[in-house]
């Protein structure tokens, strides 16, 4: 369905879901985003003037699922990260 994770306010507004306000999660005030995709309802709960993802539930007959966050943000970018392991060497295909 094209929903991931740093994604999910741009996902659920492109396919035209409105804010509206909901309920009190882990002490925060939250603003809920919901889809109805088939059977499926897809909701996202967002928190704080950023908006930051709190969690995304999805109903679909009798299951529920609900997955959360446990912290949302931003961090420094470190190149580190994507650099290529020491001692491994990469081969091009043979045809």
């Amino acid at each position: 369905m094209a929903l991931e994770f740093g994604r999910e306010s741009a996902f659920f507004k492109g396919k035209g879901a409105t804010a509206k306000p909901g309920p009190i999660l882990q002490t925060k005030e939250t603003t809920a985003y919901e889809l109805h995709v088939g059977t499926t309802t897809l909701t996202l709960f967002t928190y704080g003037p950023l908006e930051f993802p709190l969690a995304v539930m999805r109903d679909r007959g009798e299951n529920h699922e609900t997955y959360w966050y446990s912290g949302y943000g931003q961090v420094p970018f470190d190149a580190k990260l994507f650099a290529k392991p020491e001692g491994i060497q990469f081969e091009d295909p043979k045809p």
